[in-house]
């Protein structure tokens, strides 16, 4: 059964490895999205630059891992597990939010009970 919009969470999950160039960015143009995440998650693998302050400046929860523990496909999927929201949504730490409604946009098709996923480029 979908969920309306209005009554779905959403999490934001970014991996970061020594994202310190692009994450403030990032945050910022998440910050500035007409709708916002309920819950922003970030696994860290070992970074040695302001990675986590910067995530955490902004309110992420920040798991950190040993770098030798990082697998694009089982990292991302050990935190879908963690997150609580109805809606996950996967970026990179140097995603770029072009606009306002870029996340808006980016699970609006969800609402339709044969959509299991949307993705942007």
């Amino acid at each position: 059964m979908a969920i309306p919009h209005q009554l779905a969470t959403i999490s934001v999950i970014i991996p970061t490895l020594n994202g310190e160039g692009t994450l403030e960015h990032f945050f910022a143009a998440l910050k500035r999205q007409y709708i916002q995440p309920d819950e922003v998650l970030v696994v860290d693998s070992s970074s040695t630059d302001r990675s986590v302050a910067i995530s955490r400046d902004f309110g992420a929860e920040v798991i950190s891992i040993p770098r030798a523990e990082f697998d694009h496909g089982g990292t991302r999927t050990r935190l879908a597990r963690r997150a609580q929201g109805d809606i996950i949504v996967f970026f990179t730490q140097d995603a770029i939010l072009a606009t306002r409604d870029a996340l808006q946009l980016l699970v609006a098709p969800l609402r339709h009970e044969t959509v299991a996923c949307s993705y942007g480029r």
